[in-house]
């Protein structure tokens, strides 16, 4: 598989690699593509100058978690509902829904996905089935 070695700021790394309860919108696109590790912290003296901030090095390794289709709509779904990422589900999938509170919960029930979490707490699969069940109702919308 295709590999890249990569040297981000700590914090952007920490959020890439992070388990779900500390996803971003990047976390879950990058996360449909690729595993995420990261290898170690590098400190400001490493560098001249010295950055204000640590640095982390990163390994991803290609590896596609969703097909392709799946993979539109992951992220169509993710991007309109961490527009909302500080509310819980029930509000966030409304309000990429058009503002409609019955249609985002069946959406939920049917991703079977609790409507009070919140948009970084979901891993890949549970956003595969709250996208597919987004897209269900918007196909089904007159």
């Amino acid at each position: 598989p295709a590999i890249g070695v990569f040297l981000v700021q700590r914090e952007v790394a920490a959020r890439l690699s992070a388990q779900p309860g500390g996803w971003s919108l990047a976390t879950v696109a990058l996360r449909a593509l690729a595993t995420v590790e990261r290898l170690r912290d590098v400190p400001p003296s490493s560098f001249d100058p010295s950055p204000a901030v640590y640095s982390s090095v990163v390994r991803l390794r290609a590896q596609r978690a969703l097909n392709a289709d799946d993979h539109a709509l992951v992220l169509n779904a993710a991007r309109a509902v961490f527009q909302q990422r500080r509310k819980t589900l029930r509000h966030g999938v409304a309000h990429a829904l058009g503002g409609n509170g019955q249609a985002a919960l069946h959406a939920i029930s049917e991703a079977g996905v609790d409507p009070g979490r919140r948009p970084g707490t979901l891993d890949l699969d549970e956003w595969r089935r709250l996208a597919r069940a987004m897209a269900e109702l918007r196909v089904g919308a007159p």
